[in-house]
């Protein structure tokens, strides 16, 4: 489970802290509104995602080593790139809308274990 602030973003929490399973993340496969995907990085990182065989577009959310929100990329469409800004030590993928519905803001603090 996912909660950012005391409020449920996520019932189900998939983890993608393999090599593969980052490079796979939501290709071919669609997520639905109570799940999230987390990808842990052992080190901040700029993070280059793409969304090459994702055919929904999906929020995503780049949070620091404590789990506060630092970037927020929503509507990330289908065949598309983007580059974050900050040195993230986790990426958080949602369902598109997520964002707006659950009120996510930066500096929020989500809370979830792995």
């Amino acid at each position: 489970m996912i909660k950012a602030e005391g409020r449920v973003i996520a019932e189900k929490t998939i983890v993608c802290s393999s090599f593969l399973s980052k490079a796979m993340g939501l290709r071919f496969r669609s997520v639905s509104n109570d799940e999230a995907y987390v990808f842990p990085f052992k080190n901040p990182v700029r993070v280059l995602m793409d969304m090459w065989f994702v055919f929904s577009p999906l929020d995503v959310v780049f949070l620091d080593e404590r789990k506060k929100v630092i970037e927020i990329k929503e509507n990330f469409l289908p065949f598309s790139t983007y580059h974050s800004r900050e040195k993230a030590s986790f990426v958080v993928e949602l369902k598109e809308g997520r964002v707006k519905e659950k009120n996510l803001k930066v500096k929020d603090l989500l809370e979830f274990s792995l």
